[in-house]
């Protein structure tokens, strides 16, 4: 925007009131929609992922962001009010039944929500009806709770309270290449599912390395991620990808 303002050098003549909010917003929005609709498109014969993106607004409601995501684009589908299904597996259930059936479910290979007990099970209720689709917990959630259990190790703990630099280079060792992996997943610059396999494997080898490849010393943060990784995040969805 500053660039193109650039370009009229001084004496630019802003629009007026009237015109952002008449002719002006009329263009954006038509422009928008069309946009939107040629993704939309694309999605009977290149499969979708559903996003749910819970959130509290100044009033303490908890509202829902749905999202439609594919390698053409991610389309901001609707905020629901959830107030009174998020801590009802039943009615959460039935409410990302209801968005599934508003996108159509042959569309929708992947659904994609917050990690919380109710919306496990309402992930697992989705899956049985719909055995198209898979339910997987937000990746980012996942891996800061890998983060926020190897943290609570006594040896991390040691290493912040004693402040030495030596156990400050563990934390790192042991820490930084999963926080890499988050920079990624959190990013919104991509779609990264793709990607995370190959990413959780090197961020293994790279801590494994980081500790001189001795079993001992990376055992117990391995089998904290591998933990997290097989309970909450790992499934199937590469096979259904090929099929």
């Amino acid at each position: 925007m500053v660039r193109s303002i650039g370009d009229y050098d001084r004496g630019v003549k802003l629009p007026s009131m009237h015109e952002m909010r008449t002719w002006i917003l009329k263009e954006e929005v038509k422009t928008t929609s069309a946009i939107v609709d040629e993704i939309k498109a694309t999605w009977k014969h290149m499969r979708v992922s559903l996003l749910s993106d819970g959130w509290s607004d100044m009033r303490n409601k908890s509202l829902i962001n749905f999202l439609v995501n594919n390698q053409y684009g991610i389309v901001f589908l609707k905020t629901m009010d959830a107030s009174d299904v998020v801590k009802n597996a039943q009615k959460l259930f039935e409410l990302l039944d209801e968005v599934v059936e508003e996108i159509r479910e042959e569309h929708i290979v992947h659904v994609i929500t917050d990690n919380a007990a109710t919306y496990k099970v309402a992930g697992r209720l989705l899956m049985e009806k719909m055995t198209s689709l898979y339910w997987t917990p937000c990746a980012a959630h996942c891996i800061n709770l890998m983060l926020e259990q190897i943290g609570e190790l006594p040896q991390h703990k040691n290493a912040l309270l004693k402040a030495k630099r030596a156990s400050v280079v563990y934390s790192i060792k042991t820490t930084k290449p999963l926080v890499n992996v988050l920079r990624v997943v959190d990013a919104e610059r991509a779609p990264v599912m793709g990607f995370i396999y190959a990413a959780m494997d090197e961020a293994k080898e790279k801590i494994a390395k980081n500790l001189n490849d001795e079993v001992g010393a990376y055992k117990e943060i391995w089998n904290i991620i591998d933990d997290k990784w097989e309970k909450q995040l790992h499934c199937d969805l590469t096979q259904l990808l090929i099929i």
